[in-house]
């Protein structure tokens, strides 16, 4: 995260990455797994954990908040690994 948020800085834009639930710069608490689903990455399963096309719910999110224009990937349609599946809330 901290190589993107450089990468970020170095062509201009402001780009910081939050840490915890600490509101140091001012930043209001955010939802990382909420985020990441609006960011069209996955979709949250029975268990409310996000799961990803290619890998599942094995995932860790960061998050860089930035003022630089970028395009979210298309939120996923048809995609719902949990229809008939229920290991994770069993487990």
């Amino acid at each position: 995260m901290l190589q993107l948020a450089n990468f970020l800085k170095d062509k201009g834009y402001d780009a910081i990455i939050p840490y915890g639930l600490k509101d140091e710069e001012k930043i209001a608490r955010l939802s990382f797994k909420l985020a990441a689903y609006e960011a069209g990455l996955g979709v949250f399963g029975r268990s409310s954990i996000l799961i990803t096309p290619e890998y599942g719910p094995r995932v860790n999110l960061g998050v860089v908040l930035t003022d630089a224009s970028i395009k979210p990937d298309i939120p996923l349609k048809g995609f719902n690994p949990c229809e008939k599946c229920d290991i994770c809330v069993r487990v």
